[in-house]
């Protein structure tokens, strides 16, 4: 008997089934064949022993796609530009100079460091010159609790990898309590700018190199045009990340878009609703934004801190979500993604409901367009399941839900109000633009 599907990593004549470990009397079953599988236990089986504490269980990344010493509007007050990130609600200030640490920690932020040094030619490597340029940011940094780690790279290509290897590996031996972070192409990067056969390729050859504890990527699927609201590829990237990550068992991120800017759209709060659920759905476990404040160039705009460091429209309408995440953050930081799929799959990348999914379709007198994720608590084996509006300009109802066996009991996780449960049921049917909604699913 073949183990549970979870999908399938690649694409087209490339595509491989990648399924769950099989479980066992004796626990679970690693061995490989016929199929890839994940090193974590089938839906329902916990697969942690160690709870998280509740400084892990509480922190979701939330963080600004910004180098933030380009922010020249706040010379007078350094400490104005962190501030504003903690009340939009974001808990990474993004990647700051070393003498930004301090302003950064008086916010209640983390930080990863950026260090202009260590940003390198990586195709004429010259691993002495790094080293040095490593063991300087780690004396400037100087064991600050600000500090999580060390931005390394923006976009890099496979032919990168082996110096980022490197230079991260010094890093380590001087700072072992620190970690990294390097921001991946998206999908729609050509295999020559990639430096490998196609995306998948990519992440396999980044993990391999760098043995990262989490990996992430940026796409910006907002584009201007109203006949296609949403970029072509988007459903494949998070469909690529998410199956690389629980195939290695290394959290993704996915830094979304918050700022207008060359032929994207400003970002309604159905536009910023939908990425980050929808990236929740897809099991993110880290989400960035690209920008938190404008840089003065070209189109850009409308990000939540415009150019003169005032805020925009934006600005409440991330912060709303944000806000949703954080309250989330505990439930989010415990699960272990199962299955994702679309009803009705009806767009390119959109896969349908497998046979072994807790929901067979939904079905009502209205549209419905949504995203589903399948979720396991790992330390209970709780079942959970994130609904995901894909209409980022209406409102949908989720109304006639069919299970493919009857729950005993579903609670809605509530989105404003920690510790609190919900019916699924009447007025909480309905998900405005965008928007997702979190179940607790027991069965008898």
């Amino acid at each position: 008997t073949q183990p549970p599907l979870l999908g399938f990593y690649g694409s087209g004549d490339n595509a491989v089934e990648l399924r769950h470990a099989k479980v066992t009397e004796q626990g679970v079953d690693y061995s490989r064949p016929p199929a890839r599988t994940v090193r974590h236990a089938a839906p329902g089986v916990p697969d942690a022993a160690r709870e998280l504490s509740a400084g892990e269980a509480e922190f979701f990344p939330l963080f600004p796609w910004n180098i933030t010493s380009d922010a020249a509007f706040f010379t007078e007050d350094s400490g104005k530009m962190y501030r504003e990130m903690a009340e939009c609600g974001l808990t990474l200030a993004g990647f700051v100079d070393a003498g930004a640490l301090d302003a950064v920690h008086a916010a209640g932020l983390k930080a990863y460091v950026f260090d202009m040094d260590l940003r390198r030619d990586w195709r004429n490597f010259d691993p002495a010159a790094a080293a040095a340029a490593a063991e300087a940011a780690v004396r400037k940094t100087a064991d600050h609790p600000a500090a999580i780690g060390y931005y390394l790279a923006d976009e890099p290509g496979a032919a990168a990898f082996a110096g980022l290897a490197q230079l991260k590996d010094r890093l380590k031996e001087l700072d072992p309590e620190r970690g990294f972070y390097i921001n991946l192409y998206p999908n729609y990067a050509p295999p020559e700018v990639l430096g490998a056969e196609s995306y998948p390729a990519y992440l396999e050859q980044y993990i391999a190199a760098l043995e990262p504890t989490t990996f992430g990527y940026d796409f910006y699927g907002l584009p201007a045009e109203v006949s296609d609201p949403l970029r072509q590829g988007y459903w494949e990237n998070l469909r690529d990340a998410r199956l690389a990550s629980l195939e290695h068992d290394i959290p993704f991120w996915t830094v979304t878009m918050s700022t207008a800017h060359f032929k994207h759209r400003v970002p309604s709060q159905g536009d910023l609703n939908f990425e980050v659920f929808s990236a929740l759905a897809y099991g993110a476990k880290g989400i960035g934004y690209y920008t938190f404040f404008n840089v003065p160039i070209g189109n850009y705009r409308e990000a939540p801190l415009n150019q003169f460091g005032d805020r925009s429209a934006t600005f409440d309408k991330l912060r709303y979500v944000n806000k949703i995440v954080d309250v989330w953050a505990p439930v989010l930081n415990r699960l272990r993604s199962d299955l994702v799929y679309h009803l009705p799959a009806d767009e390119p990348g959109a896969e349908p409901p497998p046979e072994n999914s807790l929901i067979a379709d939904i079905r009502n007198e209205l549209t419905t367009r949504v995203l589903v994720g399948e979720f396991t608590q790992r330390f209970t084996g709780e079942r959970y399941v994130m609904i995901v509006n894909r209409d980022m300009e209406n409102s949908q109802y989720l109304g006639g839900v069919e299970w493919r066996r009857p729950p005993a009991q579903i609670d809605l996780i509530h989105s404003y109000h920690p510790d609190r449960m919900l019916p699924f049921d009447g007025e909480f049917l309905w998900l405005a633009p965008g928007q997702g909604l979190l179940l607790k699913v027991t069965f008898p």
